[in-house]
């Protein structure tokens, strides 16, 4: 049950130093600072620092804010913290799932996020999640890049990058251990299924319909995890499939194509797919192009029918 608290307190159930100090706002000492645990030494020291020894025994969530604070501000983690934090990594097993993927959701959306993930990894904290997250130097190296996608985006390809590499096997339980939303496990599910392909991905003179069929299928998660972890060819494509090929469509519709003379139904959509990937290639690129185009194809129809 939560209950009023005094002042002292209430600071000592604070994460940490820096955020354990007070401001007085009344009376004859208004405006003077108060701190009960040398948050302002630490703050000035750029460290942080827990407020006792079983601190991160008594919520190990803290264990993730440590890590979260000290690359936001670049603060270094207080050398008796660190050794409590990795004595008593043991305790992430008692947190759920879902509280556990809630800090890495945070973690994601922070400008430092790369910093935050290699120092989770220095620490042990990854590993006590479980073996496999964060192993893969590449997919680590590349959490740096996070702050160039949409926040909205960004948890869903930490997880990707966190298990680039990883056994099905293992990413089944980690899947499982995370609680991992719907979103987010379909994006982990694609960015997996995707390592099949890199080698087509990356031959050589592939048209861009082509690599439209190859990534189509998949989360935009997924091909923006694969982005940032592929070769250069493969990341290329990619890029290029994110910011433009997977918005091409053609200037004509189903209506437009029955004016023409297609009858309405299956006819219509096989028509728009490969009018689709005409365009996709630079084979047609205006209107007229593209009317020219079906009136191309349908004139070679009909010869093959007579034929």
């Amino acid at each position: 049950m939560v209950r009023p608290a005094e002042l002292e307190e209430d600071l000592g159930r604070r994460d940490f130093t820096i955020n354990a100090m007070a401001l007085r706002l009344s009376g004859p000492r208004t405006g003077e600072l108060i701190d009960l645990h040398g948050g302002e030494r630490d703050l000035a020291a750029a460290r942080v620092r827990i407020l006792h020894t079983k601190s991160f025994q008594d919520d190990a969530t803290r264990m993730f804010r440590a890590l979260r604070y000290a690359g936001r501000l670049g603060f270094q983690i207080e050398h008796s913290t660190a050794v409590c934090l990795r004595r008593d990594r043991s305790y992430i097993d008692a947190i759920s799932g879902t509280r556990v993927r809630r800090e890495l959701e945070r973690i994601a959306v922070e400008e430092r996020v790369g910093e935050i993930i290699q120092l989770a990894f220095r620490q042990g904290v990854l590993d006590a999640v479980h073996p496999v997250l964060g192993s893969d130097g590449a997919g680590r190296k590349a959490t740096k890049e996070l702050t160039t996608l949409a926040v909205s985006h960004r948890d869903s390809v930490l997880l990707c990058l966190l298990l680039a590499g990883a056994a099905a096997t293992d990413i089944e339980v980690v899947t499982g251990r995370l609680a991992l939303t719907g979103r987010q496990a379909k994006a982990v599910s694609g960015f997996v299924a995707l390592q099949d392909v890199l080698a087509e991905l990356a031959r050589p003179g592939l048209k861009a319909s082509q690599v439209v069929d190859l990534l189509g299928p998949s989360p935009v998660e997924s091909v923006e995890a694969t982005a940032l972890v592929g070769s250069r060819r493969v990341a290329g494509r990619a890029r290029r499939y994110l910011e433009e090929w997977r918005f091409v469509r053609p200037v004509l519709h189903g209506s437009d194509l029955e004016r023409l003379g297609i009858a309405s139904g299956p006819k219509v959509g096989s028509m728009l797919k490969a009018l689709l990937t005409a365009k996709l290639d630079t084979e047609v690129r205006t209107r007229d192009d593209e009317a020219a185009f079906v009136e191309r194809v349908m004139r070679e129809q009909r010869g093959r029918r007579r034929g």
